[in-house]
């Protein structure tokens, strides 16, 4: 399994995927921050996060003409451009490609559904990353047919909690 870790004197906190700044604080402020812009859109919001390949996620033109091709099914009536920390908040649903370790664990980090392309390319930890995810049913594999109005949840990823967790049982604050 792909983990993060960090360590703190005599402890090291271990968790499942890359650490990062998201929990479940910042997710609703900054779903506060993003409201007017966010709120008013037709729903669901599907979010697209891509990378590209790497020695450890072997892409080529094969796998962005078939995301390509997948998006065109399930974009024609869906779909908006977004920042980031907007999308992560708003977002009903993410697509996500799978080079990425720190996409992916930013998106779990929310609860919503996830579908990953290009898994099946991967090796070494990010393999078992992917799968551990499958496993928890955080992911399913994005092929182009999905209904995007599905919906199912999972127990969001909460790297960032077990580390503030961590600091905080040693009596270190951080900073607002």
């Amino acid at each position: 399994m792909y983990t993060g870790k960090a360590f703190f004197s005599n402890k090291t906190v271990v968790t499942v995927g890359a650490l990062h700044q998201l929990d479940l604080t910042t997710l609703r402020n900054v779903a506060i921050a993003w409201h007017d812009e966010f709120a008013p859109l037709p729903k669901p919001l599907i979010v697209g996060n891509f990378g590209g390949p790497t020695s450890r996620c072997k892409y080529g033109i094969d796998l962005s003409k078939q995301l390509t091709t997948y998006l065109r099914g399930v974009l024609d009536s869906y779909g908006k451009p977004n920042p980031h920390m907007g999308h992560l908040a708003w977002a009903n649903a993410f697509i996500v490609t799978a080079d990425s370790v720190s996409m992916l664990s930013e998106a779990c980090s929310t609860g919503k559904p996830i579908y990953v392309i290009g898994a099946d390319r991967c090796k070494w930890k990010f393999d078992e990353f992917h799968k551990t995810l499958r496993e928890r049913g955080i992911v399913r594999p994005f092929i182009g047919l999905e209904d995007m109005s599905e919906s199912w949840s999972y127990p969001p990823l909460r790297a960032a909690t077990r580390v503030h967790e961590a600091l905080y049982d040693r009596g270190w604050k951080l900073r607002p």
